[in-house]
C-alpha cells in the first residue's frame, strides 16, 4: 500500500469552467468584442501552468496572463507561442529587454515601467508589442493616478515599437455582490476612458465577470465605438468562487483539483482520551480515529480545525485535533468501512475547497497555491 496522497486534475474541468466564462458573455458581444486571457500565473494556481495553457489552449484560449516575467519564461520554453501578458510588468531594463524577447505583453502602471520602454533601442525589438497601461480606480495597489493617463497614453503612442495600447484595472471588491465601490470603480474607470477614446479595455477579474458581467459594457451614451473588453479570469477556471458567501456550484463551476490521501492507521479512543499534539481534541464518548497520510508539509492547511469535512467511503466524515506535518486525524465512527487503506478526499467533488478553506480562515487560491511538490500531480 502506498501512501496515496495525490493532486488529481482534471482537463474536462478546466474546459468547463472556460465555458462558463464564454456563458458569461451575450452572443453577440462573445462574437467579436470580447477576450479571455485565462491568469495562469503562480503555475495555474497550483495546479501546474504549461498543462493548463495547453489544455485551455485546446478549449480556444489565445492568449494568457502571468505575474511575473519567469512564469513567461517557464511558457515560452514549453512551447507555449501565444501572447502571454505579464501583470506585473518589469523591474529593470534588463528584464524589459528579456521580456520583448520573449514577445510578451507587458503591464505598465509606474513611472519606472515608461522608462524602460522609453530606453529601448528601436533595432532591439523585432516585432511591436501591446502594452497595458494600468489605472488606479480605487484598488490602490498598483496604477497611474487618473489625472496622469493622458500624458501616460501620450508618450507611449509616441514609441514606434508599440503596437497598441490596453486600458485597465483592477476591481478591489469584485467578489462581493453588490458590494458599491464596484460602480465607483468602474464609473472613475469610465471618464479616464473618456482621456483615451478608442482603446480597448480590461476591468474584469473572476469575481466582476461572474458578479457583474452586467457592467462590463461600454456606457450607451458613449459617442465612441465601443472597445474590445478582455476578460482576465482566474480563479474561477480552477472551480474555486472569488466571493466567499457564494459557492462554486452556484456559478456552474466545476472542481479542476481533487486532493486525496489514504488511511494509515486507526484508533480507538476512549472518553477522556485524547489525540494529536497538543491534545486538542478529547474523547468525550468512544470515538474511532483514522490517522490520514497527509499534513501541513504537503499543504494541506495547519489551523484547519476540528470540524473540517473530508470524505471518505461514501460519507463525509471530519477533522479531529492538530493538523501535522504529515498526517490528520478523523473521526470514523459510524463508518466501519473506513479502514486502513481506504481513501480519504480532503477536496474535490465531495468537499468544497472553498468550505475547507472558510474553515481555515483563509482562501482557495492559497490552498491551491501552497501544495507541495512532495504530492504528485496527475491529470486525468
Amino acid at each position: 500500500m502506498s501512501r496515496g496522497a495525490e493532486i488529481r486534475l482534471s482537463h474536462e474541468a478546466l474546459k468547463a469552467n472556460f465555458a462558463v466564462v464564454k456563458q458569461c458573455i451575450s452572443s453577440k458581444e462573445r462574437a467579436s468584442e470580447k477576450h479571455i486571457i485565462p491568469v495562469i500565473k503562480a503555475n495555474g494556481y497550483g495546479h501546474g501552468a504549461v498543462i493548463v495553457a495547453k489544455t485551455l489552449l485546446s478549449a480556444g484560449a489565445k492568449a494568457f496572463a502571468v505575474a511575473v516575467l519567469c512564469e513567461a519564461q517557464v511558457l515560452r520554453e514549453a512551447g507555449i507561442t501565444e501572447p502571454i501578458l505579464i501583470l506585473e510588468g518589469v523591474f529593470d531594463r534588463e528584464e524589459c529587454e528579456r521580456a520583448v524577447s520573449l514577445k510578451c505583453d507587458l503591464v505598465v502602471h509606474s513611472e519606472y515601467q515608461l522608462a524602460f520602454l522609453e530606453a529601448l533601442k528601436q533595432e532591439f525589438v523585432s516585432d511591436s508589442m501591446k502594452v497595458w497601461l494600468k489605472v488606479n480606480t480605487g484598488m490602490n495597489r498598483l496604477g497611474f493616478s487618473s489625472v496622469r493617463v493622458a500624458e501616460v497614453y501620450r508618450r507611449l503612442k509616441q514609441l514606434s515599437i508599440i503596437d497598441s495600447v490596453v486600458l485597465m484595472t483592477h476591481m478591489a471588491c469584485a467578489d462581493e455582490p453588490g458590494h458599491p465601490s464596484v460602480q465607483q470603480q468602474l464609473s472613475l474607470f469610465s471618464q479616464i476612458e473618456n482621456q483615451c477614446r478608442g482603446l480597448a479595455r480590461s476591468v474584469a477579474n473572476s469575481g466582476l465577470v461572474l458578479n457583474f458581467s452586467e457592467r462590463l459594457t461600454h456606457p450607451k451614451d458613449s459617442s465612441h465605438e465601443k472597445p474590445q473588453e478582455w476578460l482576465r479570469p482566474g480563479i474561477m477556471l480552477y472551480g474555486g468562487s472569488p466571493s466567499p458567501d457564494v459557492s462554486a456550484a452556484h456559478y456552474g463551476l466545476q472542481p479542476v483539483m481533487t486532493l486525496v490521501a489514504r488511511i494509515i492507521a486507526i484508533q480507538e479512543l476512549n472518553p477522556g482520551e485524547s489525540v494529536g499534539y497538543g491534545a486538542q481534541f478529547v474523547a468525550s464518548e468512544n470515538v474511532r480515529v483514522a490517522v490520514v497520510g497527509i499534513g501541513y508539509g504537503d499543504g494541506y492547511p495547519r489551523h484547519a480545525p476540528t470540524g473540517t469535512p473530508v470524505f471518505v467511503s461514501g460519507q463525509t466524515a471530519q477533522l479531529v485535533g492538530r493538523v501535522s506535518m504529515d498526517m490528520i486525524t478523523i473521526d470514523v465512527t459510524g463508518i466501519p468501512s473506513a479502514e486502513i487503506g481506504s481513501e480519504v478526499e480532503l477536496w474535490g467533488s465531495h468537499v468544497s475547497v472553498d468550505e475547507v478553506a472558510k474553515r481555515a480562515g483563509t482562501i482557495s487560491y492559497e490552498l491551491f497555491c501552497r501544495l507541495t511538490s512532495r504530492l504528485p500531480r496527475c491529470w486525468e
